[in-house]
């Protein structure tokens, strides 16, 4: 019914091996629905382990957000606070606003043309210290690519020797899904998670149609 997938793959190939297949009779009942409730559970699987920070392989796989510093336009527009020399940034793509970096958190630099810009020392992990109060910087999730998030879904295709089920984003955040996938394998399945998603398959129905359904 499944390959299991090697931590070490990655890239485009990667995306295009995470399909699983059910071998049946087209147009059969058992196995549309049978398909159906995979797909549903595997991009439930997919959503989950993303969104927590687990990823089965990738350069960046186990570690931290960058701290490399960054322009403050980086993340949205700012005004400097004239009496503190605090920065006030607006973030609107991120939903956030009125995000006060303080002095001491930013560097200013003069570019070749004579002019002055500001940077959050730190970079991304110092920006989400200010925005995501509590939250493991540890542990790198994707929720901030809040739209790709959404975007994600399943395609199920039954064709003369079975069905087949595919997971992927959705254009136009399918570039964002690709280039973060090769970094952080997470647009696919541990085997553990395939192992769940047969257990459920046998659960659905009786052993003798399940088998018959995967021959």
């Amino acid at each position: 019914m499944a390959k299991k997938k090697s931590a070490k793959s990655s890239g485009l190939q990667d995306l295009r091996k995470h399909i699983i297949g059910i071998k049946g009779l087209i147009g059969n009942p058992e196995l549309e629905y049978l398909s159906k409730q995979t797909a549903e559970m595997g991009q439930t699987m997919i959503d989950l382990h993303n969104t927590q920070g687990h990823y089965y392989g990738g350069e960046y796989a186990e570690k931290g957000y960058s701290t490399a510093n960054l322009p403050v336009f980086f993340f949205g527009d700012f005004t400097v606070v004239e009496k503190t020399g605090n920065i006030r940034v607006n973030a609107p793509k991120m939903n956030l606003s009125n995000v006060l970096i303080k002095k001491e958190d930013i560097d200013w630099y003069t570019t070749n043309e004579g002019k002055r810009t500001a940077y959050v020392k730190g970079g991304y992990r110092t920006w989400l210290k200010y925005t995501r109060s509590g939250k493991n910087l540890n542990k790198v999730d994707h929720q901030f690519t809040g739209a790709m998030l959404r975007n994600l879904t399943h395609e199920l295709v039954i064709h003369t020797k079975g069905s087949e089920i595919r997971w992927f984003v959705r254009s136009p955040h399918d570039k964002k899904a690709y280039y973060t996938h090769i970094r952080r394998n997470w647009l696919g399945f541990f085997d553990k998670e395939i192992d769940r998603l047969l257990d459920m398959a046998k659960q659905k129905y009786s052993l003798a149609i399940f088998e018959r359904l995967t021959k």
